[in-house]
């Protein structure tokens, strides 16, 4: 199999030199900065749905434009990145159409938690390229903490009358387009790519043509790069022996202890479910477990007898503890709805000592889309590089609504396990956030923030074919409280402000009830004398997140109470009536 090398320098232009390190990315490219209403206004979304996101808490803030919806639909693909040392943020994706056709890729980088992005850079490679499904990683093996210095790292296949070559561009600087190209060949879609400590980059790659090597058919390469995607090397990583024949895909992760895993979602030899098999590094990825070792978490007490199936999506990282944490939506095929099991489950172990959580219930596992393209739950987890704070998210349709709205909760590892709270959902019910993608890495250097984006599809969400969106999303931090001395997660209830406020007659609540509860809750509603005006809930509700409308069409304009009520927690907020 050959390898091909070509070193492709594009002229750069103009506004695209980096001459002060002192200045932010998006300043060196030369971009317009537009304030929020000139962002929204460029969007194709309506008015209706704009106002909606500016008035929401979670900031949505326009990336760039894409050829059409064919670029984040893929499950163990990676195309944001964060850089956990500076905090730039790096997406890849199609090229809009002022490129020639749809198979440009380009990239863009954000170095202020997502609140102003460059514009697209690109082509990757060369214009006639044909890519498809990109993978993005960022290599800063120096560990600076300027956003200038690193390298951008992308990979995606080449399409031709069928898949064939597997493409690896470098750009030598971030926004310079000095781009460094190496192609392989008979490979399928590769997975995600990710990095060590060192700053080398990874990516698993199924070959088209299983490989004969002595008694072994090698179906998976593991294709890694110590120089920062200047030079790739490959090695067997997954035989067909290892598997029983079905596969879904894979995922990596390696802390900077030099601690990781490579996980894959497949069927044990033997087995007719989908379950993981993980291998383990203690050197940074230099080497790897020969073999793999399966988990069958149906036999945990958590799991055992309440769900029974695995669904196609999974995504890992290493914790504090160098544990591997898994996340995945895991199926109660004889219950459905929340009256059973199925939901987003959080795994962590060290290989001996294994726990499950329920994050949450969900309400379906699947939406159908455009174009006849499905979408699942979209489960992602992320870490960030030194603390026990991770990050969970994933996409549900909220009860009576025909959209996915965007979930998500911090977590935090204590003796006694994880902690999760602060947790938090979009609630746009005008808005079908799908398609999202996370990294692996949380943007620490200023607080703490998921690296989080969606898609929106061509006309107005109608079609997978025309010219598509991609969109940020700045998500509240979390409130920490230190008590003496140990930094502790606050878990606890919430009422989120109620949405539209002002409203004209009705508005709708969102409220979350923690997993350690159990017991009646009330949420009733009053005017500023203190008189109470209606009760909306009184009942006993299950864990999680709920929503009610309130109706007040027979009430005058004013300021309203909203109270919940659960034992001895009271929360409130007020809401506007306009009439």
């Amino acid at each position: 199999m050959k390898i091909f090398y070509s070193f492709i320098t594009l002229i750069l232009l103009g506004g695209l030199l980096f001459p002060q390190s002192n200045q932010r990315v998006f300043e060196k490219m030369g971009k317009t900065k537009l304030d929020f209403d000139e962002k929204f206004q460029s969007s194709t979304h309506d008015k209706q749905v704009n106002d909606e996101i500016k008035r929401k808490p979670i900031d949505h803030v326009f990336i760039g434009k894409m050829w059409n919806a064919y670029s984040t639909q893929g499950s163990y693909t990676n195309q944001i990145f964060t850089d956990p040392y500076s905090g730039l943020t790096a997406v890849i994706h199609r090229g809009s159409r002022e490129f020639p056709h749809s198979g440009v890729i380009v990239y863009q980088v954000s170095d202020d938690r997502g609140f102003n992005w460059s514009p697209q850079i690109g082509p990757m490679g060369s214009i006639n390229f044909q890519g498809r499904h990109p993978n993005i990683a960022i290599s800063n093996p120096a560990k600076s903490n300027s956003p200038v210095e690193q390298r951008i790292c992308a990979s995606f296949p080449a399409l031709t009358t069928f898949w064939y070559y597997l493409v690896f561009v470098t750009d030598t600087a971030v926004g310079s387009q000095n781009y460094f190209t190496t192609f392989d060949s008979l490979y399928y879609p590769n997975d995600e790519m990710f990095i060590n400590s060192k700053g080398w980059v990874f990516t698993a790659a199924p070959l088209i043509e299983p490989r004969i090597e002595g008694s072994d058919t090698i179906i998976i390469d593991l294709f890694y790069s110590t120089d920062g995607g200047f030079n790739w090397n490959k090695k067997p990583l997954v035989k067909k022996s290892d598997i029983n024949y079905d596969y879904n895909g894979t995922k990596g992760f390696i802390n900077n202890n030099g601690i990781g895993y490579i996980v894959i979602n497949a069927k044990k030899p033997g087995q007719d479910f989908y379950t993981f098999g993980y291998k383990r590094t203690t050197d940074d990825g230099l080497t790897w477990d020969s073999t793999w070792t399966w988990v069958n978490p149906f036999n945990f007490p958590e799991l055992q007898g309440k769900v029974h199936a695995l669904n196609y999506e999974i995504d890992i990282v290493t914790d504090i503890n160098n544990y591997l944490n898994f996340v995945g939506t895991f199926v109660d095929t004889i219950t459905p709805g929340l009256n059973g099991n199925t939901g987003i489950y959080h795994i962590y172990g060290d290989g001996n000592t294994w726990k499950a959580n329920l994050v949450s219930k969900v309400n379906v596992t699947h939406q159908i889309l455009p174009g006849g393209l499905i979408t699942l739950n979209e489960c992602e987890i992320a870490t960030s590089y030194n603390s026990g704070i991770i990050f969970i998210k994933w996409a549900d349709k909220p009860q009576g609504e025909d959209k996915y709205d965007l979930f998500g909760t911090y977590a935090y590892y204590s003796l006694s396990g994880y902690y999760y709270w602060y947790p938090f959902s979009t609630n746009t019910p005008n808005i079908n956030e799908k398609f999202s993608q996370m990294s692996s890495f949380l943007i620490t250097n200023i607080g703490v923030q998921p690296a989080l984006m969606y898609t929106i599809f061509g006309n107005n969400d109608s079609t997978d074919l025309g010219e598509s969106e991609l969109w940020f999303l700045i998500w509240p931090e979390p409130i920490i409280d230190v008590v003496e001395d140990e930094i502790m997660p606050v878990v606890d209830f919430r009422l989120s402000q109620n949405y539209p406020n002002p409203f004209n007659n009705k508005t709708r609540l969102q409220y979350y009830i923690p997993y350690e509860f159990n017991g009646n809750i009330e949420i009733k509603v009053f005017n500023l004398l203190g008189e109470e005006i209606s009760t909306l809930v009184n009942e006993h509700k299950s864990p999680g997140y709920h929503y009610i409308d309130f109706d007040g069409s027979n009430l005058s304009s004013g300021v309203y109470i909203f109270q919940l009520k659960a034992n001895q927690t009271v929360k409130k907020i007020k809401g506007i009536l306009l009439k």
